[in-house]
């Protein structure tokens, strides 16, 4: 989180002080990882909206026209779900 300006003493915090700064913002690219031990599959994607990392995200995957769920890592990956 970050403050959105300077706060006075005593002064309380609220929620519109106070915004959530994504790690990684809609329309970025990102690499989407699939599969499991044996089988990794990785293809570009692209944020559908911004997203913190340890969030749920959904990513168009260009190369086949879908939306893919997924959890963003601090990599900037996204790990589709059922991938270990």
């Amino acid at each position: 989180y970050l403050d959105v300006g300077p706060l006075q003493a005593g002064a309380p915090v609220t929620v519109s002080r106070v915004r959530n700064v994504p790690d990684r913002r809609s329309g970025e690219r990102v690499t989407l990882i699939a599969g499991s031990h044996a089988l990794t599959i990785r293809a570009t994607g692209r944020l559908l909206a911004d997203a913190r990392v340890g969030d749920t995200v959904r990513v168009a995957n260009p190369a086949t026209g879908s939306v893919v769920v997924g959890v963003l890592a601090e990599d900037g990956q996204v790990i589709a779900q059922g991938a270990e």
